[in-house]
């Protein structure tokens, strides 16, 4: 697929159904359709889809709090990936950030995580700590990133 064809746009009530499916798809304890409805609508929230015509291939989230922002979620469905949205998502993220005055973000991945890991490296990410069993379904620790927004 070509990525040109794909936009980077604000998470609306119409993406949350898809956007509630990848969730339950990708993560072992997904975020309620009622809590990503909650996101649309609170001023502290920025969520981002990636999306062409209907279709959502993925979408990112920031949780905004003075001038630090936390990465609440990034995933691209499996049919995705490889494609380059997940860098596409993060990016269009900082920039958000940055739109918004946030001057550090900061993220959690599961310490196994490899590609995900790698993802957030190459945008400017960096391992500031480690969270022990701070995930479930399976135990596993957390890695604490961070990236200054410039």
């Amino acid at each position: 697929m070509k990525q040109e064809e794909w936009r980077i746009v604000p998470m609306t009530a119409e993406h949350v159904p898809q956007v509630a499916a990848y969730e339950k798809e990708i993560f072992s304890e997904p975020w309620s359709e009622e809590s990503l409805f909650q996101a649309v609508y609170e001023d502290a929230y920025c969520y981002l889809v990636c999306v062409k015509e209907q279709q959502v291939a993925g979408y990112a989230g920031l949780l905004c709090s003075l001038d630090e922002g936390q990465i609440t979620n990034i995933a691209v469905g499996k049919r995705y990936r490889g494609q380059g949205f997940g860098t596409l998502l993060v990016r269009a993220l900082c920039a958000q950030a940055k739109e918004r005055g946030i001057t550090k973000l900061f993220l959690e991945v599961r310490a196994g995580n490899e590609t995900a890991r790698r993802l957030y490296e190459k945008n400017g990410f960096l391992a500031v700590g480690r969270r022990p069993g701070f995930y479930r379904k399976p135990a596993e620790d957390a890695i604490v990133m961070f990236c200054p927004v410039l």
